[in-house]
């Protein structure tokens, strides 16, 4: 298992594409994959649009610090 941290800031076009580069992987690879998503402290809720098997935490920083 292989995990994968991804943190992002008010940029949910930027982590759109990033998860639609993900969907592109095999799906043998994504069994063996898990990753987490880190809200730092964004302004608004990401829409995240996920139609793919994923093994996926989302966590979010609710202090600016």
């Amino acid at each position: 298992m292989l995990t994968i941290i991804y943190s992002y800031y008010n940029s949910s076009k930027a982590l759109g594409i990033q998860i639609d580069n993900w969907s592109q992987y095999p799906i043998e690879l994504m069994k063996e994959l898990h990753f987490i998503l880190i809200d730092d402290c964004s302004d608004s809720k990401a829409d995240l649009k996920i139609n793919f098997p994923i093994n996926l935490t989302l966590m979010k920083v609710t202090d600016d610090i």
